[in-house]
């Protein structure tokens, strides 16, 4: 019976323990959800700006990827793009240094008529070289007829 018990807490402290990746998708989500509240920009309009959806950009939605760039230390409180931290981040996610610092490199150059403008162009442009990451296992089940 005791070796059940201590089987049970043993599962249940491994279970408990988010691993680098876990911590960190919780923080962008943390940080997604203070940006939606400081622009006021709609959740479905958060995440089809963050998938890369430029269906309908707007100031909001401009404004929504700076505070998130603010949040993530992609850029700085003057509205400077932060290179290093950009490049360390797509690094950190499995991407090549070669090609983080290339496309980072090429985007930093993007310039818009105001910081929000700006922000929302380097996103854009990195987004079209480098997909957002997805977690590396999936959910979903293949069917056949």
């Amino acid at each position: 019976m005791k070796f059940i018990v201590a089987f049970v807490l043993l599962f249940a402290a491994v279970a408990a323990q988010k691993s680098p990746a876990d911590e960190s998708r919780t923080k962008a989500m943390a940080d997604m959800k203070h940006c939606i509240t400081e622009t006021g920009i709609s959740r479905e309009k958060a995440m089809q700006v963050r998938s890369g959806d430029a269906g309908s950009v707007d100031d909001e939605s401009k404004c929504f990827v700076k505070c998130y760039f603010k949040k993530t230390g992609f850029m700085n409180d003057a509205d400077e793009i932060l290179k290093d931290t950009m490049i360390a981040r797509l690094v950190a996610e499995g991407r090549s240094s070669q090609t983080s610092e290339d496309v980072i490199n090429k985007c930093a150059q993007e310039k818009g008529t105001d910081s929000c403008d700006t922000a929302y162009k380097v996103f854009k442009c990195y987004r079209a070289d480098i997909p957002l990451s997805r977690p590396t296992h999936s959910h979903r089940h293949e069917h056949s007829n």
